[in-house]
């Protein structure tokens, strides 16, 4: 959200202008005079592997409708990170899954989409049944090699392709 698209103080009601703050154009109350800074934006998500394959949904809502892309989403106020991983993971793909621990924290944004900041935690799941829901048409499980092409976000597509070469390493290392 960019300055100009604040008007009111939160604390007053005053009208907020754009002045200049430690540097920076900030929203600022004509009023109290009270600072308002627009934070970015966090997301969480999962990199489900079962038995080698990876759990995607496909997007059903911009960005990226109909590409297919890791469960994830933004967290909610008072909503730790691992919190927001599972709760997308369950919301979109119906699948109960369990943190392994912390994948990649990475940045996103640009064109199509505010910037902020994914942090995308490995999982498992006892299951690979699927429901999709919420913002996705579809979720499946995939082998590295039937990954879609049609991969939503570029900071999904680094993760995917390390995933992909991991599990065949580990293919290729098995008696």
């Amino acid at each position: 959200m960019a300055v100009e698209a604040l008007h009111f103080c939160s604390s007053c009601g005053g009208r907020l202008e754009p002045a200049l703050r430690d540097g920076r154009t900030r929203a600022v109350c004509v009023s109290c005079g009270k600072t308002h800074y627009v934070n970015p934006i966090v997301a969480a998500g999962t990199l489900v592997n079962v038995r080698g394959q990876v759990l995607l949904v496909r997007r059903a809502v911009a960005p990226r409708e109909g590409y297919w892309a890791l469960p994830a989403g933004y967290a909610e106020v008072g909503e730790h990170p691992e919190e927001t991983a599972l709760r997308e993971t369950l919301e979109e793909s119906g699948v109960q899954a369990q943190l392994d621990g912390l994948l990649t924290i990475d940045t996103f944004g640009g064109e199509q989409e505010p910037f902020g900041v994914l942090l995308l935690y490995a999982a498992h799941a006892d299951s690979v049944v699927t429901r999709p829901g919420d913002d996705a048409s579809e979720a499946c499980f995939f082998a590295p090699e039937q990954l879609p092409a049609s991969i939503a976000f570029e900071t999904h597509r680094r993760v995917l392709r390390r995933w992909a070469a991991e599990q065949r390493a580990r293919s290729e290392a098995a008696p």
